[in-house]
């Protein structure tokens, strides 16, 4: 399986373009947030020290 935007897939079929997986469309991922990500939801506090630049991340 591959993922394509629909407009690529509807341009070239896999044939076209020497796929052979079948070709799926992605969906939209603007609109996705961490509440989407039921595995991956954690939203820590990231920090950036303002002396050196070193970022961080507290959670």
């Amino acid at each position: 399986m591959a993922f394509m935007a629909p407009a690529a897939i509807d341009a070239m079929p896999g044939d076209r373009i020497g796929i052979r997986r079948p070709l799926v469309p992605v969906a939209d991922t603007r609109s996705r947030g961490k509440a989407d990500l039921p595995l991956n939801d954690a939203t820590p506090r990231s920090e950036v020290d303002p002396d050196t630049g070193s970022p961080g991340a507290t959670t």
